[in-house]
């Protein structure tokens, strides 16, 4: 064997075995990172992908059979590239949709890289015995992650994070985990359909229960109702396609009990056994009002705005961030600010029209169009079998299905680019080869001394590409990590630990100063007056993000940290407030309903003693929504501070009415200063009771809340309430005797009074 072919074999296997390796990335986290169950997953990805690419491009430059062959797929993934590619050139935000953001990691570099992985499983692998060898190895995976599922269900402290209830794994969100464990479902029951050994069967089946029952624990409706049409469809092919007519009856009996029983499961959603059977106990009086279905639609809403607006291409890849925060609902805060911060319209085909407009879309549903083409052909040429074409078809639906209600992310898409591969692969089969002679005249690289420098050429560039756009932003979010962290502790080594990011520089140039300015703003936010060494890390984190802000100046959620920024400096310089509105008015400007800035913006009205100005402009914000508590808490202390006592007690009224406040002791002590001016001892002995439940063990609230109930004339309740006080603080023995010898008093003379009225 020559050095040429020796070459030729380690391409060969590295690039094999590198394709094993990349399915590992879902088991992947990397916990010195932020977002270490997204980020760090690609960052593996990358790495292993650029290890290999050299040895890639080498592998089909010597070897053309194992070049990229013509097929409908690839027709439609070009398709699809191509309109994806126009969408980021075009976009509103062409940084952000070709690069991502850490918290996600699906812009069009990273799409390339599940290109790559494309190529290369559907390059070395060939034949069944090959492909069932990767699928079981990603099944394998699959079954790793299930066990980690397991222990976070029974033993949540046990594993590094749990989801809850719903079990997420080394995803940590259980409808990513969700969507995952769909195709390796489909792949089980292929291997276990295609095995023949009985012991085989049994352990493929074994396989299957695990990975099922893990699915159940993710509560996923939209992943159950896809994995409920995939198999619908399964069972429809096999009972029209299949020879043995037996069978085609026992599948047709099952399609049919499955319809039924699902339309007598909607109908029984209510009962209360339904809430003790995982998965579909997320079914359980299932409404389209309220909770995250409510919000799901509104961002569906939205999705459908920004469509309107740029309808040709689109927003761009990775932007609905933007239309989101254009056409914001105010009626998202009624379920959690979290809930006001969608970057996602949880909807693929939505997200699609949103990101890449009608032409971007159109070629999204030409490419599933052009792939169960290609699928259907080669049925009919008998390359696939009907159960290899039945689950393949189950596969495709139940992934399409379940992305109506959620949207790709790297743990579904690197399943989803395996299944491309492997359909694939079948349209070009290793018999179909040409003649000897005709291959060599395509060989591009005839020499081992061109071979090698060729090779050495792609490692320094793929090593010069890792380097500047994997190690460096994955070495600069591990101090964005370490600072984060111990923020809350020791604020000196969080603000060293972001210098040395800011040193890293990378591809995400705001990373580092987002955090930075979020920690020490926050940090700031306790104190009354930072002081002199503290309000130069401020200078600092605002000088940081301000600088980059450029890069994405649309991005409200860096101008609104900017304007905290500005307020907390204003403490020591009520000059800052002139800047910190300019910045919170910037943000507004591209989100006008968005009450998180509205608030920001009528808290600095506040703050400089433009009291009618914040009046009016939280009466503003109000109506944008009426039920939201937050904003009707806001007005409260604006109407309270412009000494609109009666308005203030109205608006807090109200505030406490939806919910949501008093939050915390301070506001309920801050309430019982307020209705006790208006005399309502009622509101005033409601509030003590709820600081009390902030502060259980505090005995001087025991004491405030006798005071009050004697003043309501509950003469017991004030005594009850006193003795408590005394256990809880013996220093007050004998304040409480003084106390109780009040109430014997004041209770002996209302029983006087109303003697002497009778």
């Amino acid at each position: 064997m020559n050095n040429l072919k020796i070459l030729e074999q380690v391409a060969y296997w590295w690039v094999k075995v590198a394709c094993y390796v990349a399915l590992l990335m879902p088991f992947i986290f990397l916990p010195w990172v932020i977002y270490p169950y997204i980020f760090g997953k690609i960052i593996f990805l990358v790495t292993v992908l650029m290890t290999a690419l050299p040895w890639y491009v080498f592998l089909i430059a010597r070897r053309p059979e194992f070049r990229p062959k013509k097929s409908l797929l690839m027709y439609g993934l070009g398709v699809y590239f191509l309109v994806t590619f126009l969408a980021t050139v075009f976009s509103f935000d062409p940084y952000r949709s070709f690069w991502s953001y850490p918290e996600r990691m699906i812009g069009f570099w990273t799409l390339l890289h599940f290109l790559l992985f494309f190529f290369m499983c559907s390059s070395v692998f060939r034949s069944w015995g090959e492909w069932k060898k990767l699928l079981g190895f990603s099944v394998g995976v699959s079954i790793a992650l299930s066990l980690v599922a397991f222990i976070q269900r029974v033993s949540p402290e046990t594993v590094l994070q749990s989801t809850g209830a719903r079990t997420g794994s080394f995803m940590n969100n259980p409808i990513f985990f969700a969507a995952y464990l769909l195709f390796n479902l489909g792949f089980t029951a292929l291997i276990f359909q295609k095995s023949n050994r009985f012991s085989a069967k049994l352990m493929w089946a074994l396989f299957f229960v695990m990975q099922f029952v893990a699915f159940l624990y993710t509560g996923t409706r939209g992943a159950l109702v896809g994995l409920y049409l995939g198999t619908a469809i399964f069972l429809l092919i096999y009972a029209l396609l299949h020879q043995n007519k037996k069978i085609k009856k026992i599948a047709l009996t099952v399609f049919l009990v499955i319809i039924v029983a699902s339309l007598g499961a909607w109908f029984v959603r209510g009962q209360d056994w339904v809430r003790g059977v995982p998965g579909f106990n997320r079914f359980y009086n299932f409404s389209f009002t309220g909770g995250t279905v409510e919000t799901r639609l509104i961002a569906w809403e939205i999705a459908l705005q920004g469509f309107q607006d740029r309808p040709i291409l689109g927003w761009g890849p990775e932007n609905y961030f933007y239309a989101f925060n254009k056409f914001y609902n105010p009626r998202s805060l009624e379920f959690s600010f979290y809930e006001t911060w969608f970057d996602h319209a949880h909807n693929q085909v939505l997200d699609q029209l949103n990101n890449t407009g009608i032409v971007g879309t159109l070629g999204y549903f030409t490419f599933f169009v052009l792939i169960v083409w290609q699928l259907i052909r080669l049925k009919k040429k008998q390359v696939l079998d009907v159960t290899t074409f039945a689950i393949s078809v189950a596969i495709l639906t139940a992934y399409f299905v379940q992305n109506l209600f959620i949207f790709d992310q790297p743990s579904s898409l690197i399943m989803f680019y395996l299944c491309l591969a492997w359909w694939q692969s079948y349209a070009t089969p290793g018999a179909e080869r040409a003649a000897e002679q005709e291959v060599a005249k395509k060989v591009w690289i005839k020499g081992y001394g061109t071979g090698v420098a060729v090779l050495g050429v792609l490692v320094l560039t793929c090593l010069t590409i890792w380097y500047m756009f994997c190690f460096k932003p994955a070495f600069a979010s591990s101090w964005v990590r370490n600072g984060v962290i111990a923020a809350s502790s020791d604020i000196e080594f969080a603000s060293q630990a972001f210098e040395k990011g800011l040193q890293i520089k990378n591809q995400y140039p705001d990373m580092v100063p987002l955090y930075y300015a979020r920690e020490v703003a926050g940090y700031s936010r306790n104190f009354d007056e930072p002081d002199e060494a503290f309000i130069s890390k401020l200078e600092r984190a605002y000088e940081q993000l301000s600088n980059v802000l450029p890069q994405h100046p649309a991005n409200i959620y860096a101008l609104y940290l900017l304007s905290l920024t500005q307020v907390e400096l204003a403490k020591v310089d009520t000059a800052h407030y002139k800047q910190a509105m300019a910045d919170i008015d910037k943000a507004i400007e591209y989100s006008p309903d968005r009450q998180q800035l509205r608030y920001v913006k009528g808290k600095i009205y506040l703050f400089q003693g433009d009291y009618d100005e914040a009046v009016a402009y939280f009466k503003e914000t109000v109506d944008l929504d009426l039920n939201i508590s937050e904003s009707w808490w806001n007005l409260g202390i604006a109407q309270y501070q412009a000494g609109s006592l009666d308005d203030a007690v109205e608006s807090f009224n109200k505030c406490m009415e939806i919910g949501g406040h008093p939050s915390n002791l301070a506001e309920a002590m801050a309430l019982v200063e307020v209705f006790s001016q208006k005399r309502d001892l009622d509101k005033v002995i409601e509030l003590y009771l709820k600081a009390i439940g902030y502060e259980p063990e505090n005995g001087r609230l025991y004491a405030a809340l006798a005071a009050g109930y004697l003043e309501a004339g509950e003469f017991d309740k004030a005594r009850e309430a006193a003795e408590i006080a005394k256990s809880l603080e013996p220093a007050l023995s004998a304040e409480t005797e003084t106390f109780l010898e009040i109430v014997d008093f004041k209770e002996n003379e209302a029983m006087n009074a109303t003697l002497s009225e009778e």
